[in-house]
């Protein structure tokens, strides 16, 4: 069992590997909020031995670690059907989502762990999320020269169109699928 604060946590793998599914099966903890870091933050599976990794919590409480309490873990609404935009430099790809409605609890699930001056490569929207419902800036942080844009519009009911700017003010108008390199 580990006591956790309410919001972000820092935790560390124990003597054996833990399922994500054991880690989300414990209500305290926010569904899709738990990351590694390997230069990038990305979505953990299991809790390896001897690695730290950074959680979410909704209320304080008791992570409990006990097999018995795995549930199948929810799934992310990134599906087929959502918008993306994926940000590579040739070593880390990250992928942000838009332009779907969900509920509050969906939206938490793409949360995005504190940034650092450790991270080599990060994308989120600037309310350290990897998902927006509406208008966004979109913060990059990348120690290389070359920055790749890939992005697919799946859903847009609304005739809603979506653009890029640039901190020079250049625009891209974001529609159907396309490759970009910067």
């Amino acid at each position: 069992s580990i006591n956790l604060q309410l919001g972000w946590n820092l935790i560390s793998g124990l003597s054996s590997a833990v399922s994500a599914q054991i880690i989300y099966a414990n209500d305290i903890v926010q569904n899709g909020t738990l990351y590694g870091l390997d230069g990038v933050y990305y979505n953990a599976e299991t809790i390896e031995p001897g690695y730290g990794y950074w959680i979410k919590t909704n209320e304080y409480g008791v992570l409990d670690l006990n097999e018995n309490s795995a549930k199948e873990q929810q799934q992310l609404n990134n599906s087929n059907n959502t918008n993306y935009i994926m940000f590579s430099n040739g070593k880390y790809a990250v992928t942000l989502f838009f332009g779907d409605y969900m509920t509050q609890k969906e939206y938490l699930s793409y949360s995005l762990p504190p940034k650092f001056s450790g991270l080599e490569f990060d994308v989120r929207f600037s309310n350290d999320m990897k998902y927006s419902m509406g208008s966004e800036e979109i913060e990059v942080l990348n120690n290389l020269n070359f920055l790749e844009i890939s992005y697919n519009i799946k859903k847009n009911t609304d005739n809603v169109s979506w653009k890029l700017q640039s901190e020079s003010g250049q625009e891209l108008e974001i529609a159907s699928t396309r490759d970009v390199r910067i």
